[in-house]
């Protein structure tokens, strides 16, 4: 059984929905698994490794405002 995710930032009182929780997961592992992989790019390359980190900090620093659509896959800005 899972408990409620609570948020104080949050707009509405800290209730954040299933969605959210989902979307906050998928992207922690997604970057988690692009720093592995930079850190096995060591094995090839030092600056290609150190390059690629970088790389993957300054899109999660700036997060650009990309998003699928459903329908089609394509990407969208928005």
């Amino acid at each position: 059984m899972r408990r409620k995710s609570r948020y104080p930032w949050t707009k509405d009182g800290g209730q954040v929905t299933p969605d959210v929780t989902a979307a906050i997961k998928r992207r922690i592992v997604i970057g988690q698994s692009l720093y592995a992989f930079g850190a096995l790019l060591c094995i090839f390359n030092t600056h290609w490794s150190i390059t690629f980190i970088v790389l993957v900090q300054l899109n999660y620093a700036i997060a650009p405002r990309i998003r699928r659509a459903r329908h089609m896959g394509a990407i969208v800005e928005s």
